[in-house]
Order: C-alpha cells, then sequence, then structure tokens
C-alpha cells in the first residue's frame, strides 16, 4: 500500500509540468461547451474507473488491475485525444474568423476608398465645368471689349453711335448678369478647397471675386441707363470721353484692374483645389 501511495505521488508531481498545457487545451476545448460536455462525462467516468482499479488492485495480474489499464487507455487515447482534436478544431476556427474579420476590414477600407474618390471625382466636375464657363464668359467680354474699341476708333478721337452703344450694352448686360449667378452660386458650392482664394495672405473668398467683376461691369451698363436718351439726340454719336465709364472700361490698366486680376485669382483657386492631393479614409487597425 505505502508503494502505491508513493507510485501515485510520483505521478501527481509528474503531472504537474504540463498543467499550463491542458489548461489552454482545456480553455479552447470549452469555448464549445455543448460538444464539450460528453467530452468531459467521458474524462470523468475514465478517472473514477481508473481510481477505483487502484484502490481494488491486489497484484498486477488481476482483473481489476487491468480494468484500471483500460482505463488509462481511455483516458489518455480517447479522452485526451479528443481533447487535443477538439483544441486544434477550436484554433482552426479562431484563425479562420481572424482572417475572415481582417478581410471585412479591408473590403470596408477598399469602399471607403472608392466612396471618397467618387465624390472627389465629382466635385472636381463641378469645378471644372465652372473654369469652362468662366473662361467662356471672360471671352465673350473681351470680345465686347475689343468690337468697341475697333468701333469707336475714329481721327476725332473717339465716337460712338446709338446703334453700336445698345447692340454691345445688350451684349455687356447678358455677361454680367452670368458673372452675377457665379457670385450667387459659388457659396451653395460646399467643397473646401472653394472657402479661400489661392493666396491664404489675402484670404479673399472666391465669391469676392465674382462679385468685384459684376459690380465693375454694373458701373458701366448704370451709365448706359443713364446716358442712352443723350447719346439717342446725337445722329452722328457722342464722344467716348464724355461716357466716362465705357472710356475706362476700354482702358487697359482699368479693365485689367476691373476684370483680369480677379480672374486670374478665381482660375488660379480652381486649379489649385483640382491639384490638391486627395485625403483617403485611414484602415481600422487589424
Amino acid at each position: 500500500m505505502a508503494q502505491l501511495v508513493a507510485g501515485r505521488s510520483t505521478q501527481a508531481g509528474t503531472a504537474e509540468a504540463p498543467v499550463g498545457k491542458v489548461r489552454r487545451l482545456l480553455g479552447l476545448l470549452f469555448a464549445n461547451r455543448a460538444g464539450s460536455r460528453w467530452l468531459l462525462i467521458a474524462a470523468i467516468v475514465a478517472v473514477v474507473v481508473l481510481v477505483v482499479s487502484w484502490l481494488l488492485a491486489s497484484n498486477k495480474d488481476g482483473l481489476t488491475f487491468e480494468l484500471g489499464k483500460a482505463a488509462m487507455q481511455v483516458m489518455a487515447v480517447g479522452v485526451l485525444g479528443s481533447l487535443i482534436a477538439r483544441a486544434t478544431f477550436q484554433f482552426q476556427h479562431n484563425r479562420t474568423e481572424e482572417a475572415k474579420r481582417r478581410s471585412e476590414i479591408q473590403e470596408k477600407w477598399h469602399r471607403d476608398v472608392d466612396k471618397a474618390k467618387d465624390e472627389r471625382a465629382r466635385r472636381d466636375e463641378v469645378i471644372r465645368t465652372m473654369m469652362r464657363q468662366t473662361v467662356a464668359v471672360y471671352n465673350r467680354l473681351k470680345r465686347i471689349r475689343r468690337l468697341l474699341k475697333a468701333y469707336t476708333a475714329t481721327a476725332a478721337g473717339g465716337r460712338i453711335t446709338l446703334d453700336v452703344y445698345d447692340e454691345q450694352m445688350s451684349c455687356l448686360i447678358d455677361v454680367q448678369l452670368e458673372f452675377e449667378e457665379f457670385k450667387r452660386l459659388v457659396p451653395a458650392n460646399d467643397d473646401e478647397r472653394l472657402r479661400l482664394g489661392n493666396s491664404p495672405a489675402e484670404r479673399i473668398a472666391l465669391k469676392g471675386h465674382y462679385r468685384h467683376i459684376e459690380k465693375y461691369l454694373n458701373t458701366v451698363i448704370t451709365e448706359y441707363e443713364i446716358e442712352h436718351s443723350s447719346v439717342a439726340d446725337t445722329r452722328s454719336g457722342v464722344a467716348v470721353a464724355q461716357l466716362r465709364e465705357l472710356f475706362d472700361f476700354l482702358r487697359k490698366e482699368s479693365f485689367y484692374a476691373g476684370v483680369t486680376i480677379p480672374i486670374n485669382a478665381i482660375l488660379e483657386t480652381l486649379q489649385a483645389a483640382l491639384l490638391e492631393p486627395l485625403e483617403l479614409p485611414a484602415m481600422q487597425p487589424l
């Protein structure tokens, strides 16, 4: 009996070493409680049979001793083998779930990137349309100015007739209204790239450039409304110098300050917005 107790003590000391490994295996195993219940029952039964066999065994050749050996084999091969198999399955399952989670994060990031690119493409097209329309209206304005200079260039110092005045001012009114439309539509564009002008020092809003042009042209149109009757009373026309705002409009320095400078600022702002790099959304840590 003393030898049996000593033998059990030796086995208990030997079993202390793999306790940590067994705990990890059991942790993976019992993650699926329903599937582990029968393995736990089988392990308990095998241990009970093994203990009873040890206590009742009188010699190594008896039936009880053989029963204990069989119980040990069942526990070692059946129960522990099942534990290891289930733990391996759970480990592979966890790896599969982790790979699935990583894949979902990457897919979501790709969707967010595609959404950001589509939104940027839409906003860029709005800016390109604005650029094309601004340039087109500016070219029409230059055409009006060149025709006025050609029609009023006379040896007497420049005179304008009512027909020329009416025709070109009608075109100028259309251009002025288009710049006024630009001025009203810019605030509706919520693109952050268009909030400020191209120069951080000036901090001039894009709307302000359109307003500057629109007000400059409006002075010429207001003069036309006031002086139309005086031009109509003179068959040969009146001297351009008498129409102060029109005279300034035809001067290079005045037109450059009133129209060309703000137009250049508008186009620079729009071009800078198109060239600004796209900030892609950050991927969630894997």
